[in-house]
């Protein structure tokens, strides 16, 4: 019975690491990650990407209009 659920857990740990390649490191030194918490990870990583490439836009911008407005005399 234990080698079953010893083989449980390792196709489990299988199928978490095929669906988030991207955290393999934390799933192979956490035996107890679920697919709930790298769900919320996943959202977090999106949410910090998405909030990063929104600045890196702004700065750009802000860059883009400074250098217009500025009174290159040399």
């Amino acid at each position: 019975m234990q080698a079953k659920h010893c083989n449980d857990l390792e196709n489990e740990k299988e199928q978490l690491l095929n669906e988030f390649p991207e955290f393999r490191a934390l799933i192979q030194n956490n035996p107890n990650i679920t697919k709930e918490k790298l769900l919320k990870l996943k959202n977090q990583q999106r949410i910090t990407h998405n909030y990063q490439d929104h600045q890196k836009q702004d700065l750009q911008k802000e860059f883009t209009q400074n250098f217009f407005k500025t009174d290159l005399k040399a």
